[in-house]
């Protein structure tokens, strides 16, 4: 049978436990200001997402954010979005067989605030879904990253 330990004096000082521990996390994590955005993209695309990884150092979510403030520059949305802009794009019913009858993969990245609503503006702007925006901007820089279709 193990040993007891003595249980403490009651006389004696005991040594204050909260002391002991660590200090508490004075900086919050730079993701939980970000928003979790999920995308849909072809096989091919993914495949060229990871060659992109690889060729220029950058995570997922750093090329997201990049493209997609690259597109919204081109259309002309504004840099800094105010506040109480959406975060999402205005709902509409699909129109056209975009990517339709192709094997796809799901990929969550996160984006500030301001990325997010500049990529609604740009879907509300050029009446299209996100998904087919966001895929056609990563296509196009792939392209220019020299990075060839699988």
């Amino acid at each position: 049978m193990p040993r007891r330990e003595p249980s403490p004096n009651p006389n004696e000082p005991q040594e204050n436990v909260a002391e002991a521990r660590p200090t508490p996390r004075t900086r919050t994590a730079r993701w939980t200001k970000l928003l979790q955005s999920a995308f849909t993209l072809t096989i091919d695309t993914d495949q060229r997402l990871s060659a992109a990884i690889a060729e220029t150092g950058q995570g997922p979510q750093d090329i997201f954010q990049h493209v997609i403030n690259q597109l919204c520059d081109d259309l002309a949305i504004p840099q800094q979005m105010h506040p109480d802009d959406p975060v999402n794009p205005t709902a509409r019913r699909r129109t056209s067989t975009w990517g339709e009858g192709l094997a796809r993969v799901e990929l969550v990245v996160r984006l500030d605030r301001n990325t997010k609503q500049r990529l609604a503006a740009a879907c509300d702007k050029e009446e299209i879904s996100r998904l087919e925006l966001v895929e056609t901007a990563l296509n196009d820089y792939f392209d220019e990253l020299g990075i060839p279709h699988a």
